[in-house]
């Protein structure tokens, strides 16, 4: 039963129905407390805590990706340890804690260093580079991004392609470059659509809509 609830969460989480989600994985998380299965206990407040992100409330992601830490810390599981350092660095990026986004993104870093696990790293490293776009390191910037958008493109990662694209287009449309970060929000969005990435159509369409009210270009 508890396996299930874990599956409901999980494919309403990709279909974007978060609330279902949430409720799904809490039920999850009770009855594996109740069993003393640890690790999916921890598992299931991790995904709690990356959907309550998706979902822009920031406070109970935190909450329950902390709840996580012990029990992977206990268990010596590094690379979920890192997965929630990752997130938790990601959440800490989103409100703008950039210090503390950075400081969770590099612990995330360290442990994957102790892994054969080249994609893991990328990912990572073009987060960093979100923080440092958002520092005003620009050039670093674009080499992380573009650095991970090169490699996910290849690999046919759909999200994380989309995902990346549209955060360098934001630093080109700062640069002025706005024909450029144009293209690339257009594009990322049609990969998003392909794909019914629903949580990257709802982000890139937004950025389009600001984009285009400040252009004074209101139909679009």
């Amino acid at each position: 039963e508890a396996m299930a609830w874990e599956y409901c969460g999980s494919k309403n989480r990709l279909l974007g129905n978060y609330l279902d989600a949430i409720n799904s994985y809490i039920k999850s998380s009770e009855l594996y407390r109740e069993l003393g299965v640890k690790k999916r206990e921890a598992l299931t407040y991790f995904y709690l805590g990356t959907t309550f992100s998706a979902n822009d409330d920031n406070i109970n992601a935190l909450k329950y990706m902390w709840q996580s830490i012990p029990i992977f810390t206990v268990m010596e599981d590094s690379a979920n340890l890192s997965d929630v350092f990752l997130n938790i660095g990601e959440t800490y990026r989103r409100i703008n804690v950039l210090d503390s986004a950075e400081f969770y993104f590099n612990k995330a870093l360290r442990i994957k260093e102790n892994f054969d696990d080249d994609l893991g790293k990328l990912l990572i490293i073009g987060n960093i580079g979100l923080v440092h776009s958002a520092q005003g390191k620009t050039e670093l910037a674009k080499s992380e991004i573009n650095s991970a958008i090169e490699v996910f493109s290849k690999k046919g990662d759909s999200y994380l392609t989309s995902y990346f694209q549209s955060e360098i287009a934001d630093i080109y449309v700062r640069e002025g470059e706005k024909t450029t970060g144009e293209k690339l929000l257009l594009n990322s969005l049609e990969i998003a659509r392909q794909e019914s990435l629903k949580e990257q159509i709802r982000d890139i369409s937004l950025k389009l809509a600001v984009f285009y009210e400040k252009k004074s270009q209101f139909d679009k």
